[in-house]
């Protein structure tokens, strides 16, 4: 009799599906399948002027910074890091190093530092 009496209840449900669509429509979770669309639509642009600070900065070529450190090592066999970058802003600084790291792997300069946090001396390889 179970057996019927459930069956008979699937069956309602089935054909009577307009049931169903109301039970969703009072679902408590019901927005959930529009959510991202609802995210996207509360979230409004923030202006950071920081942000636009970075972003806006001058680019420095690596390229660049290389050739000005083969200038002044073709002039001077030895150089001081700090020499290199001083009255220079943070990008070249950055750009610097990075070109002291590529000759270095390209063996056109050898660097020396007595101690840690000591000012990088950078020389010509003579070697190469």
């Amino acid at each position: 009799m179970k057996h019927e009496s459930m069956c008979q209840k699937y069956w309602m449900i089935y054909r009577n599906r307009d049931w169903y669509n109301l039970a969703e429509k009072q679902s408590p979770f019901r927005h959930w399948k529009n959510w991202p669309k609802r995210i996207n639509n509360q979230v409004k642009p923030h202006k950071d002027e920081k942000l636009d600070k970075i972003v806006r900065g001058r680019i420095v070529p690596v390229e660049e910074k290389i050739a000005y450190i083969r200038e002044i090592i073709s002039r001077d066999n030895e150089v001081s890091f700090i020499k290199v970058i001083e009255n220079v802003d943070k990008d070249e600084v950055i750009a610097t190093f990075l070109s002291v790291l590529e000759l270095i792997k390209s063996r056109e300069i050898v660097v020396y530092q007595d101690l840690f946090f000591d000012d990088i001396l950078i020389k010509k390889n003579l070697e190469s």
